[in-house]
């Protein structure tokens, strides 16, 4: 960048006449710059100009901020200008675009077809291009949130697996101690009774009994135990045979 300039004096001149009454949020300014470096290998220059239109608007201030509105500025270009020429000849090239025959010949200007068309391709080839760069960064933007959302549930879930699992552990724990205190206690209670628990081997059934007799006999209605010590007695056929069979119970 060699330098900074201001607008011409026939810019500056327009520029003022436009504005003139304009609101003070309404402005226009305008500037050029002077640019060196090579091209093609060949070292050139360029003088760059625009004019920038700027609108300045009022917001809305954050409720209790205690802070004023802030202001907005929208500024557009209708256009860059560009005069290139070879190192050591741009002032000759501006000089001689002011003079008549300069002006009237850029009055015949006109856009070829062919290089319109060319030029309304590449202009849709670059928006298509950075629209799909965009819709790739966002996509990829969208699957790294997904993908970072998954990890937070599986996470979660496996949080709340294991919580479930510990509780569950520490539950059973919790039975299995209880249980053996219990089965501690009602030990201690069948012994200081004479009681024993059977196991009829036909329902599950846990039967309490007295455990001064060595066999224990059920019917098949479950309404009468028959307690013996007699190794060989067998109540089936004896007792009640038409109506009842008996099944000896199991010690538990």
């Amino acid at each position: 960048m060699v330098a900074i300039l201001p607008a011409e004096p026939a810019v500056q001149a327009a520029i003022q006449k436009q504005m003139a009454g304009s609101s003070p949020r309404h402005t226009m300014d305008s500037a050029r710059l002077h640019i060196a470096y090579t091209r093609g290998g060949r070292p050139v220059e360029e003088m760059i100009s625009a004019v920038v239109d700027c609108t300045e608007s009022t917001g809305v201030a954050l409720f209790g901020s205690g802070e004023p509105p802030p202001v907005n500025r929208s500024c557009h270009t209708n256009g860059t200008n560009i005069v290139r020429a070879p190192q050591g000849r741009l002032d000759e090239t501006l000089a001689a675009m002011q003079q008549p025959h300069f002006q009237d010949l850029t009055k015949t200007w006109h856009p070829e077809t062919p290089w319109f068309m060319k030029a309304m391709r590449d202009q849709q080839a670059g928006f298509d291009a950075a629209t799909a760069q965009f819709n790739k960064a966002a996509a990829g933007i969208r699957a790294e949130g997904q993908a970072a959302e998954d990890r937070l549930v599986a996470n979660a879930q496996a949080q709340r697996q294991q919580m479930e699992r510990s509780t569950a552990s520490a539950m059973a724990a919790d039975q299995a101690r209880q249980g053996a205190i219990d089965g501690a206690a009602h030990n201690t209670v069948n012994y200081s009774l004479d009681r024993k628990d059977y196991i009829n081997p036909s329902t599950g059934q846990t039967i309490n009994a007295s455990s001064e007799y060595n066999h224990q006999w059920m019917s098949s209605d479950g309404s009468t135990l028959i307690q013996t010590n007699d190794h060989s007695y067998d109540p089936n056929g004896a007792v009640y045979p038409v109506s009842q069979s008996w099944l000896e119970l199991v010690p538990k």
